[in-house]
């Protein structure tokens, strides 16, 4: 561990993945520049999005955390 300052950055840097992902489920379908990554004839795709970004984020926390 270098400090509390590395600690509390990828905290930032995860909170802000999770928050992606949080947002891509709430309103990744209303928005057309997601819809490469979205395809709206499937309605639950946007919430596996989701959930791939708040795991991504999760895990950046964590490695972080046993470094």
């Amino acid at each position: 561990m270098n400090g509390p300052d590395t600690l509390s950055e990828a905290h930032f840097i995860g909170l802000i993945i999770v928050l992606i992902g949080v947002y891509l489920a709430l309103f990744g379908h209303k928005h057309r520049w997601v819809y490469w990554l979205i395809d709206p004839d499937k309605p639950g795709s946007n919430l596996w999005w989701a959930a791939v970004f708040i795991i991504i984020g999760v895990l950046m926390m964590m490695v972080r955390k046993m470094q």
